[in-house]
């Protein structure tokens, strides 16, 4: 019998592809590991050959999260086990792959296929590190920061996508709107396509992505000659000086009210 591939509830893939499961890491607000401990399953990292064809059945082209139960690049993780993965993902290009780690010193061990996009998790200031390691890939390099646990400061030149998200489940936190401007601007500042997860509650739907169809919003009803996302509005660039949105944000950074003290943060950063 074959064994159909994951649905999702994460709101930027449509899968889960998980022939790797388990994670040392610890990370207290860790969803993965609260399901295993439900269903009384090992969290020991394990390897399932028998879930590599799971995206050859899946014929529609879709968005496949790649290692949301573990860590592929996690040095307790046979550098084998992660290649089989990889291999999976090339052979089925009609598919968009993710993958994400805490590891990023251990991302350029691997050769990554068109269609997979490479991010790394930033959830507070001590992991900013980790971009000198994510900028030196060749793929679609994305940032996940989630759960944001403290205000980050971080140089996202060279980073095609953000992910900003709270912490869900038991630890429920959601970060503050100062903290979610700041990395907004930062973000608009180099044209970076920003995914705000639905659990920050935030104002506004701003759910880009780095690529996409053309938009309409000049004043001829014309496409624009490269993407725009959709929350730029009438804007016709990509300049954070011209965009209203990225004026408004502006406008907030500067109250003294919302700023941000370096290194604000919520009591589950220090985990």
């Amino acid at each position: 019998m074959v064994r159909k591939i994951n649905r999702t509830s994460i709101e930027w893939c449509d899968y889960s592809f998980n022939p790797v499961t388990g994670c040392k890491n610890g990370c207290i607000y860790c969803y993965a590991l609260e399901i295993y401990k439900r269903f009384g399953w090992s969290f020991e990292p394990q390897f399932h050959e028998e879930r590599l064809n799971e995206p050859t059945k899946l014929q529609i082209p879709a968005k496949i999260f790649m290692g949301s139960v573990t860590d592929h690049y996690a040095p307790w993780i046979p550098i084998e086990w992660t290649k089989q993965c990889l291999t999976v993902a090339e052979a089925n290009p009609r598919h968009l792959f993710f993958t994400l780690t805490k590891f990023p010193e251990n991302l350029a061990k691997f050769q990554f296929p068109h269609n997979v996009w490479v991010g790394i998790s930033i959830d507070r200031q001590s992991r900013v590190n980790g971009l000198k390691y994510l900028k030196q890939i060749t793929a679609v390099r994305f940032v996940s920061f989630e759960p944001l646990l403290e205000n980050v400061e971080v140089d996202l030149y060279g980073i095609d996508w953000i992910i900003i998200g709270g912490c869900t489940g038991r630890y429920r936190f959601t970060p503050p709107k100062k903290w979610v401007n700041s990395l907004i601007k930062k973000a608009r500042r180099w044209g970076i396509a920003v995914f705000l997860k639905d659990n920050l509650g935030y104002p506004e739907v701003i759910q880009e992505w780095p690529e996409g169809p053309p938009c309409y919003h000049d004043e001829h009803d014309q496409p624009c000659s490269d993407y725009c996302p959709s929350t730029y509005q009438s804007c016709t660039t990509r300049d954070p000086d011209t965009c209203e949105i990225a004026q408004e944000i502006e406008r907030e950074q500067l109250d003294p009210n919302e700023q941000s003290e370096p290194g604000e943060r919520t009591l589950l950063a220090g985990c």
